[in-house]
C-alpha cells in the first residue's frame, strides 16, 4: 500500500525446469510477490498475492507504484504448486486512476462465484469471477467503499486499504483499515454492505493487514505491526495477534506471531529489518497454515513463504521465526505453469529471452519488442490433456511489417510448432489487439517458446510487441 513506502512485490527466479528450495520460500523463481491470503477451494489450497510487474529476470522499479496485478497459485500436496498466472489488474477497474493495486483478498467463494476485494486509490473495489483464478470483472462500476464514505478518511492515520473477508455462520464480513480496523457485514450478494462499517477497539500497535480467523469459538485478529512507515517510525515489522469473543472486538491484548526477519546483507531503507509484514491464515485438511512475505537482500522486493501454524492447547499460537523457518515439506518444491491461465500470463514473467526488448506500455504494463527470431521462454508449462487454441495480445506500430507471425514452440526455439498467429499493423505501440489461433495437440509439461518471425522490421529490426498470452483447452 502507498503508506508503506516499499509495498513492492517480488517474484523470484526459477532456473530452467529444475525444482528449487527446501525451505519455506514459495515464490516461484521467475516472479516477485507479497501480501498473501489463502482459501481452501475444493480439495486444493489456493494462495492469492499482490504482484509487481517485474521479475528477477526483468527488474524495473522498486516502489509501491509498480504493483500492477494479483496472482494465484494452488496445491494439493505442498510439493507441487501450480501458477495460474495473473488474475486481475489495474486495467480491470475503469474508475481507478492510480497506478497500483495493493494488499487485498481474492478467491472468496459464494453464490457459485468467486469474489475479490481490492484497494485502488485508497478505495475498495469488488470484482467477481467464475473461476478462482479469474478473470475478475468489476461488479459495481464504482467503489464498494470510497475514500469519502462514512467519514473514514478523517480518521487519524487511516486509509481504506487491506480488505479481507471472513464468513461467520455463513454470513460474510468485510475487514479493512490502515491505522484503524473496520468491520462491516456484507449482504449475501457479496457486493453491498449490510451495515455501516464499525470501528473496533484494537491494540495500539495495529497498522494494517487484518485477517480474522475463528479458532475454538474465539476470534483471532492477526495483523501487521510496525514497518518503515511515516508516523510509525522505524518500528520492527512483526505479525501479531489478539483474541476476542466477538468479531467486533474488543481486541485489547496482543502477542507476537511472526518475529522479525533480519536481512544482514540488506540494501533497503533500514539495511537490517524487513520493510513490512503481511500474512494469510487458513485451515486445510485439518492443519492450520501461515503464509507471509519476506524481503530479498535489496530490502525492496519480497517473496511469499508458507509454513505450518501451531495452535497450542492454551489457545496461544506458536511463534514463527522466518530466519529459521523450514516450511511445510522437506526437499525441493516444484512449480508448473497453468497453460490455461483463465485471465492471462504476462510477458514479463518469462524465464529467458532473446532479441526481445522491453518497452513500457499503458501505465505499469510492459510489452516486449520482438525481432525476427527473437523469443520468450516460459518453463514447465502444463498443457494437461491438450490445448485447442491460443490467445495473445500484441501491438504493432510498424507499417512495413511483412508476413509477421508469433510461433508457439515446445522445448526449444526451433522445436515443434503447436500454434501460429499472424500479426498485422495495429496503428500504434499501445493499440493492442487480442489475436486467436488454433493449437495442435500439446499434452503434458513442456518449456514454451514464443518466437517472432517476419520481415520489414523497423530500424532496430523489431517487428511487433507481445504483451500477454494464454491457451484455450481443447473441447
Amino acid at each position: 500500500m502507498k503508506r508503506t513506502i516499499i509495498k513492492v512485490i517480488l517474484f523470484a527466479s526459477l532456473l530452467a525446469s529444475v525444482p528449487v528450495r527446501a525451505d519455506s520460500m514459495l515464490s516461484p523463481d521467475y516472479l516477485f510477490n507479497s501480501d498473501p491470503t489463502m482459501h481452501t477451494i475444493g480439495d486444493r489450497l489456493w494462495m492469492f498475492t499482490s504482484h509487481d510487474q517485474t521479475s528477477e529476470n526483468f527488474i524495473k522499479g522498486y516502489l509501491w507504484d509498480e504493483m500492477y496485478d494479483y496472482h494465484a497459485m494452488s496445491t494439493d500436496d505442498f510439493r507441487t504448486w501450480v501458477d495460474h498466472g495473473s488474475i486481475l489488474s489495474i486495467h480491470d477497474v475503469a474508475w481507478a486512476k492510480g497506478d497500483a493495486v495493493w494488499d487485498g483478498d481474492a478467491g472468496i467463494a459464494a453464490n457459485g462465484k468467486y469474489y475479490a476485494y481490492v484497494p485502488f486509490d485508497y478505495q475498495i473495489g469488488v470484482l467477481v469471477a467464475d473461476h478462482p483464478a479469474g478473470p475478475y470483472k468489476d461488479a459495481l462500476g464504482r467503489p464498494l467503499i470510497g475514500k469519502h464514505d462514512f467519514g473514514i478518511e478523517n480518521k487519524a492515520g487511516f486509509t481504506v486499504v487491506s480488505p479481507s473477508v471472513i464468513f461467520i455462520d455463513n454470513k460474510p464480513y468485510l475487514l479493512f483499515g490502515w491505522g484503524a480496523l473496520y468491520v462491516a457485514r456484507l449482504k449475501p450478494n457479496m457486493i453491498e454492505l449490510d451495515e455501516n462499517p464499525v470501528v473496533c477497539k484494537i491494540p495500539p500497535d495495529y497498522v494494517e493487514s487484518p485477517i480474522i480467523t475463528r479458532i475454538k469459538g474465539k476470534y483471532y485478529l492477526t495483523y501487521s505491526s510496525g514497518g518503515l512507515w511515516g508516523e510509525r517510525g522505524l518500528a520492527k515489522p512483526q505479525i501479531k495477534y489478539s483474541v476476542a469473543d466477538s468479531i467486533y472486538g474488543p481486541y485489547t491484548n496482543s502477542a507476537v506471531l511472526q518475529d522479525i526477519q533480519i536481512n544482514p546483507d540488506g540494501q533497503g531503507f533500514d539495511k537490517k529489518y524487513a520493510s513490512s509484514a503481511h500474512q494469510g491464515v487458513e485451515i486445510y485438511k485439518g492443519q492450520w497454515y501461515f503464509a507471509y512475505h519476506r524481503d530479498s537482500k535489496d530490502g525492496f522486493h519480497r517473496h511469499v513463504c508458507i509454513t505450518k501454524l501451531t495452535v497450542n492447547p492454551d489457545g496461544t499460537l506458536g511463534v514463527i521465526d522466518p530466519n529459521t523457518d523450514k516450511g511445510v515439506v522437506d526437499g525441493p518444491i516444484n512449480y508448473v505453469l497453468d497453460a490455461f491461465a483463465p485471465y492471462k500470463r504476462e510477458a514479463e514473467e518469462f524465464h529467458a529471452r532473446h532479441d526481445a526488448e522491453e518497452e513500457q506500455g499503458i501505465r505499469q504494463d510492459y510489452h516486449f519488442k520482438m525481432k525476427d527470431g527473437g523469443w520468450l521462454r516460459f518453463n514447465r508449462m502444463d498443457f494437461g490433456v491438450s490445448a485447442g487454441g491460443v490467445k495473445i495480445e500484441v501491438s504493432c506500430e510498424n507499417t512495413n511489417v511483412i508476413d509477421a507471425v508469433a510461433e508457439f514452440r515446445l522445448d526449444s526455439a526451433d522445436g515443434p510448432v503447436i500454434a501460429k498467429v499472424r500479426v498485422n499493423p495495429t496503428g500504434g505501440k499501445t493499440n493492442y489487439v487480442v489475436l486467436t489461433g488454433k493449437a495442435k495437440k500439446a499434452t503434458g509439461i513442456h518449456d514454451l517458446f514464443i518466437v517472432a518471425r517476419g520481415k520489414g522490421g523497423n530500424a532496430a529490426g523489431q517487428l511487433f510487441n507481445i504483451n500477454w498470452f494464454t491457451f484455450v483447452k481443447r473441447k
